[in-house]
């Protein structure tokens, strides 16, 4: 088959599960949050990968109805989520078979060994991808069935432990998907609090961010769930953010710190990023952050001790010793 056919005859769309779901929204409360991301299509794909991916694909097609070997999913799996673009270390797969109102449509699952777990349906030369977490909401046969993606606490509870989170999940509510294909899932603890898992779609650039309710809410994703989402969302979002918004800043980038006390140094004049000293009982040294106002994506979050922040004329106050 020549090279110059293939754009006539594959596309790669990325996008929800829509023929097996029905009544699920794609707007609402996340559909508020601006555009930021894009579908990663045939046109970003190289002619290389188009033609190998055109090989699998015409490879796959001649399944049989004896199934799929678990060996076998795995390995197509892999392949399928390496072109979704999905960093997912495939622990279990299987081949769940054909969709009951299309014969040609072939679904896997995967569970990957982060905790997280999807569906792949492969119809002609149409590959989707839709995660675990909002498939369980799905009539069959979306909903995932491999032991490690059937239970949805369990999946985000994993999700939130990777983030040094601690929460036993009482509940999770999907919210939308917002038109920079993020999908936004709600996840309500037994303390109270509450936090929202934002999720590319399969095939979308970014990566899986974690924020809380109060966060979520200055950004125009409304907490359901959450005990405090009523008021929060009531009531009018402070111009500058509070101490435990910059606490989850820190633990959103990996940082660790046993809070004491913290304070506002300032603002940068033009990247408008926040300077914040904490005064850590684990972090002797001090710690500053540089962190990015809500809504921005671009500039990076930053952290450092307070030797390093003093050589940027940053002065720390709360961790200099007498």
């Amino acid at each position: 088959m020549k090279v110059s056919t293939l754009f006539s005859i594959l596309t790669v769309l990325v996008l929800p599960v829509e023929s097996l779901a029905q009544g699920i929204p794609n707007s609402g409360a996340a559909g508020r949050e601006q555009p930021g991301e894009q579908v990663m299509t045939r046109d970003t794909m190289s002619q290389a990968d188009l033609k190998r991916l055109a090989e699998k694909l015409d490879e796959w097609k001649r399944v049989d109805g004896a199934g799929v070997p678990p060996r076998v999913a795995k390995v197509r799996t892999a392949a399928m989520l390496k072109v979704l673009s999905v960093p997912c270390d495939v622990s279990e797969a299987v081949y769940r078979g054909t969709a009951p109102e299309a014969a040609d449509r072939h679904i896997y699952e995967a569970a990957c060994k982060d905790g997280l777990g999807y569906l792949l349906l492969l119809q002609g030369s149409t590959l989707r991808g839709v995660i675990c977490l909002s498939a369980g909401e799905e009539a069959p046969p979306a909903k995932c069935v491999i032991p490690a993606n059937s239970d949805s606490k369990v999946m985000a509870g994993s999700v939130l432990t990777r983030k040094d989170i601690p929460c036993k999940v009482r509940e999770i509510k999907w919210l939308g998907i917002n038109a920079a294909n993020l999908e936004h899932i709600e996840v309500a603890c037994e303390s109270g609090g509450g936090y929202v898992l934002r999720s590319p779609l399969p095939g979308s650039s970014g990566k899986l961010d974690v924020v809380g309710c109060d966060e979520a809410t200055r950004q125009g994703i409304a907490c359901k769930l959450s005990p405090q989402a009523a008021s929060a969302t009531d009531s009018k979002a402070d111009s500058r953010p509070s101490l435990e918004w910059f606490k989850e800043a820190l633990a959103r980038n990996g940082v660790s710190c046993q809070t004491k006390r913290a304070r506002i140094v300032g603002r940068e004049s033009i990247k408008r990023r926040y300077l914040v000293e904490f005064e850590c009982s684990d972090r002797p040294e001090g710690l500053v952050a540089i962190v990015p106002p809500v809504g921005d994506t671009v500039n990076p979050f930053e952290s450092m001790n307070c030797a390093s922040a003093a050589e940027r004329g940053i002065r720390c106050e709360l961790s200099v010793k007498p």
